[in-house]
């Protein structure tokens, strides 16, 4: 008797065991699995999204960068994220660096900030041209070279290589025409 009632916890205990173990997998593959469609998803959207930056034109001795970006891709970039955006101005000799911050007011005193310049609630359509205007009250660009960078929520980073000139001003006005 002694016998039956040890087999009997036992087989009792094993398939607890078992249920506990199976609907823990259960729990933990389907997470897995999520979060692998996520990154499919996120991954084909990288693929399809393609930027370059296409001209990058000092102004104001030096202060002030005018950048355009294309949208090579074949998908829309939503604009209503553009805080996300990461820019970085690094001379190319590695003496100086800066991640500039976006700026929704524009120039803010004594920093270096970006701004979109025209719509900023708008989707940036395929073959599209993006214009921010970079403001470097902070480090302004000297003579020599620079690399400028830009990477997108969706993980998508253009880069440009440009000469600095201290000596640069602002046209009084860009419009679109004006644009590469």
């Amino acid at each position: 008797m002694d016998k039956v009632l040890i087999v009997g916890l036992l087989t009792i205990a094993g398939v607890t065991t078992a249920l506990i173990l199976f609907f823990g997998l259960q729990t933990s593959i389907e997470e897995t699995s999520e979060q692998n469609k996520e990154k499919q998803v996120q991954a084909g959207l990288r693929a399809q999204t393609i930027i370059d930056i296409v001209n990058v034109r000092t102004a104001d001795n030096g202060t002030a960068l005018d950048v355009w970006i294309k949208n090579r891709g074949i998908v829309e970039v939503d604009l209503h994220m553009k805080e996300n955006f990461e820019l970085f101005l690094v001379d190319i000799e590695g003496n100086w660096g800066d991640y500039i911050d976006y700026s929704p007011a524009g120039p803010v005193t004594g920093e270096n900030t970006w701004s979109l310049v025209g719509p900023t609630n708008q989707t940036w359509r395929p073959g599209g041209t993006l214009h921010i205007s970079v403001t470097l009250l902070d480090n302004r660009v000297l003579e020599g070279g620079y690399d400028i960078s830009i990477n997108t929520p969706g993980n998508v980073t253009a880069r440009y290589r440009f000469d600095g000139d201290p000596n640069s001003i602002r046209p009084p006005t860009a419009t679109p025409a004006d644009q590469p």
